[in-house]
């Protein structure tokens, strides 16, 4: 692979030639990343959308899936329309989210599909006001699903997710879906 090894050097070719070229054409609507120790590093992340910043392109971050590695506080300070997966995000990633708005996007296929016990903190979620929001992540790698009713029904099974209130559960499939 021409960037084994070499990360820092493919973060240079996206910030220096990909976004620059991708946001003169209008290519993307936003730019998303993965903050994990099996990816990419915060600083390589904050690189990536800083450029993003000043090209105009709004973020996203898959992050804390596997670790918590701060992805949800730097989803925060980049203003990211969502953070996902965030099975491992701390409460001051939490409280971060709040803050900026960001929506938090739970990935009950991923969880499934790797098998993880790690469950996202939906009550921390919960109780600082983020916005949650359901998704497939559909992807052959960790979550080779395509159906949101799938997930709707994974996300209450496998997360105990129920909407509180008198709003209908479909909820996290909708608005705050919209607004990620």
């Amino acid at each position: 692979m021409e960037f084994e090894g070499r990360t820092d050097a493919y973060i240079d070719l996206v910030c220096e030639e990909m976004l620059p070229a991708i946001a003169k054409d209008a290519l993307a609507d936003s730019v998303d990343a993965f903050c994990e120790t099996i990816a990419f590093d915060a600083g390589q992340v904050g690189r990536v959308f800083g450029k993003a910043r000043e090209l105009n392109l709004p973020v996203r971050l898959h992050a804390d899936q596997l670790s918590d590695g701060g992805g949800a506080a730097l989803a925060a300070q980049f203003d990211a329309l969502s953070a996902d997966h965030l099975e491992y995000t701390s409460e001051a990633g939490v409280q971060a989210m709040a803050r900026s708005g960001t929506v938090a996007v739970l990935l009950p296929g991923a969880f499934y599909y790797l098998n993880e016990t790690q469950q996202p903190p939906l009550a921390l979620l919960r109780k600082h006001a983020v916005p949650i929001a359901l998704a497939t992540d559909c992807n052959p790698g960790s979550s080779p699903l395509d159906s949101l009713l799938l997930v709707l029904n994974m996300g209450c099974v496998l997360f105990g997710l129920r909407h509180p209130g008198k709003r209908s559960r479909v909820s996290p499939t909708t608005l705050p879906g919209h607004w990620a």
